[in-house]
């Protein structure tokens, strides 16, 4: 049903008297379909294929227990919120400018587009091959588009184009995924993760795992991260990863593999016993590894920090270090050789590590 001005009230009308069929062709209804302005559109309870909407303004839009195929909200309709819930959207083009749209309570959508312009509500719902396609003129200075799935199944190749995107309990089932704006962050928690897709940006993603599991090897490459609460299965392997801050009470397991990985802030209480790190920069301050476990660990290339009588102390015994360097960034930032009796190393226990070129 709709409600409103000049042509609405016929339009509630007649959708109202057709509830009751099971499947309404509107494209035959010969309803006025542009130029005008209503209160409300509430579909409810219908199977509808073929309708179309354009060049109207809507205060609210609300698509309840409906099976709706092959319609058209263009990208010339406006509304304040719009709302799909219990429902099921075949071939689906919601081109709606609306600033908060919301999808939940076990809805599925095949093949539909879903224009967001500010905020983006997922809860409950599985998605196939759908995009989030909108108009060249939604991006605005300066605004952050935003996007939260809870407990969905997402499935195909996605392109997601928000500044922001918080997961929760959801998997994305395609092979990649595509994030169109640059530094976009995306975060998962309480989640069991079996894969990632590949992530492919304009710039790095920045990436925030939390309170997850990861229950397979994983792969991270390229992109900022953040771990915190995070339990590995398998070994994992990072390539062109920063952690932009300090990881924290985590367990890497052995053999995984750090490549050209920056550690901004450093590690504090972390064991990776057993895993290979190459070209990689382990912090610069004094507390870099404080408290830290990585014994058996194979270094190169390699920059440690240096070390002075107030440093936390940590085991790195067991280890070997080939073509590493020692690093100060104070006033008179140098680099020195590695060498395991350096009076700069002398917080850390080296026994039983080498040290070769």
């Amino acid at each position: 049903a709709g409600s409103g001005t000049g042509t609405g009230a016929s339009v509630a009308a007649l959708l109202a008297s057709l509830a009751a069929r099971e499947v309404l062709d509107a494209s035959k209804l010969g309803l006025c379909r542009s130029e005008m302005i209503l209160d409300t559109i509430h579909l409810e309870g219908l199977h509808m294929r073929g309708l179309q909407l354009e060049n109207s303004h809507v205060k609210h839009i609300v698509i309840r227990r409906c099976k709706l195929s092959d319609c058209d909200f263009a990208l010339s309709v406006t509304a304040g919120e719009l709302q799909i819930s219990k429902s099921r959207l075949d071939r689906v083009q919601l081109g709606v400018f609306s600033s908060k749209v919301s999808l939940d309570d076990e809805s599925e959508l095949t093949f539909c587009n879903i224009r967001v312009v500010e905020d983006l509500f997922v809860r409950d719902v599985r998605l196939h091959n759908c995009t989030f396609q909108g108009s060249d003129e939604d991006r605005k200075d300066r605004q952050v588009v935003s996007a939260a799935f809870y407990n969905c199944e997402i499935h195909g190749d996605v392109r997601l184009p928000f500044d922001r995107i918080v997961c929760e309990g959801t998997y994305f089932h395609g092979e990649t995924l595509q994030m169109t704006r640059g530094g976009a962050m995306i975060s998962f928690a309480k989640t069991r993760i079996r894969s990632l897709p590949c992530m492919e940006s304009e710039g790095q993603v920045h990436l925030c795992l939390e309170d997850c599991q990861l229950t397979d090897a994983v792969s991270f490459n390229r992109m900022n991260l953040n771990l915190r609460n995070v339990h590995f299965a398998k070994p994992c392997e990072f390539v062109e990863v920063v952690f932009v801050d300090k990881v924290c009470d985590l367990v890497f397991p052995k053999k995984s593999k750090f490549r050209q990985v920056r550690f901004k802030d450093g590690l504090h209480c972390v064991i990776a016993s057993g895993c290979a790190f190459e070209g990689c920069n382990l912090g610069y301050g004094q507390d870099a590894l404080s408290d830290c476990l990585l014994t058996q660990c194979s270094f190169r290339a390699c920059r440690f920090p240096f070390l002075e009588a107030d440093s936390p102390v940590a085991n790195l015994s067991g280890c070997t270090f080939a073509s590493c360097r020692i690093q100060w960034s104070g006033q008179f930032a140098h680099e020195e050789s590695f060498v395991i009796n350096s009076h700069w190393l002398r917080k850390w226990n080296l026994a039983g590590s080498t040290v070769g070129e």
